[in-house]
């Protein structure tokens, strides 16, 4: 771990440690930065840079004025949640933020996120999402695919599950987790029934927004939906589950997604874009929907493969072109 920026004002700590993964280059996380920087109080913000590569070359000037800048180094890591996992042992904010290189912070975002926490059983705030790349009737439909409760506005309160990739922790929480902290943050679909179970409070401020960049390409969409559902079920087969319970659950992710596109058709209707989306957007969620329960499936019945990485790979490297 190198500590590249010293703090702005000695005697000031961090309020927010901001988590991001650079698995080449600084380029890649530039645009975050910047929104990052145009907080109101970013001099009171923490980045975490996790990468790969020894001596990342980073841009000074872009990260002047933060509270702190660290970079951790994870050699050998495959999967996002090896990055976030090490970059959260060594944030020294109270609250931890998993961001991505192409999900933009927008005005009001780390504020309204603090204040998110004003309930001490609080675990988790997650913010509303907007479309970053909102030209493409491909991300408007992959938008409501993933994101379809969380897209802006939506209402703030309690929730069973937040945003994932785009949400922040107290992090003295995420430690308790010990040497389990990698799979958690490999899919926080795990960790936020894990939190509800130990009676914390999912809370999503909808005043907290951010605008994310969304698969506009058939290949990222494909590489996508099915890398990421196989993994997300090679990892819930990997708990011990029998036989029966694998062929069960392959067979009912068919179900899954065709609600999901009941579901994305519903969230389409409350944020009134029926007009602007419909009836393009139905062939893409059909499409989403079999490329997402064919990934599912094979994960129950054949485990993860390389998925894992596959997924990591889309994530880290493939939204590099919608920057």
């Amino acid at each position: 771990m190198t500590k590249i920026t010293k703090p702005v004002v000695t005697d000031t700590m961090p309020v927010l440690s901001v988590i991001l993964i650079a698995p080449e280059t600084f380029s890649t996380i530039r645009t975050t930065i910047r929104h990052l920087r145009a907080q109101a109080n970013y001099d009171r913000l923490e980045i975490i840079i996790a990468t790969p590569v020894p001596n990342l070359a980073v841009d000074e000037a872009e990260c002047s004025g933060f509270c702190s800048v660290i970079m951790v180094y994870v050699p050998g890591a495959t999967v996002t949640g090896a990055f976030r996992a090490e970059s959260v042992r060594h944030a020294t904010a109270p609250i931890v933020v998993i961001g991505e290189d192409h999900s933009y912070p927008q005005a009001g975002w780390a504020e309204e996120i603090l204040n998110g926490y004003s309930n001490p059983a609080v675990a988790a705030v997650g913010v509303s999402v907007a479309n970053g790349n909102p030209e493409k009737m491909l991300s408007w439909s992959n938008m409501y695919f993933c994101w379809g409760p969380f897209i802006d506005p939506t209402p703030t309160g309690p929730r069973m599950s937040l945003p994932p990739h785009n949400t922040s922790y107290r992090r003295h929480i995420l430690l308790e987790y010990g040497d389990r902290l990698e799979y958690f943050l490999s899919s926080e679909h795990f960790l936020f029934p894990d939190l509800l179970s130990r009676g914390y409070i999912l809370f999503l401020n909808g005043k907290a927004r951010t605008r994310h960049c969304n698969p506009d390409t058939w290949a990222m969409v494909a590489l996508l939906h099915y890398n990421g559902a196989r993994h997300f079920a090679g990892m819930r087969r990997q708990q011990g589950w029998h036989w029966w319970q694998c062929g069960f659950h392959a067979v009912a992710a068919w179900l899954r997604g065709a609600l999901k596109i009941v579901k994305s058709l519903k969230h389409i209707h409350r944020t009134q874009q029926l007009r602007r989306l419909m009836p393009m957007a139905l062939p893409h969620l059909t499409i989403m929907a079999i490329l997402h329960s064919w990934g599912e499936s094979v994960g129950y019945i054949l485990g993860t493969g390389n998925a894992s990485e596959r997924y990591t790979d889309i994530e880290l490297r493939g939204h590099a072109a919608l920057q």
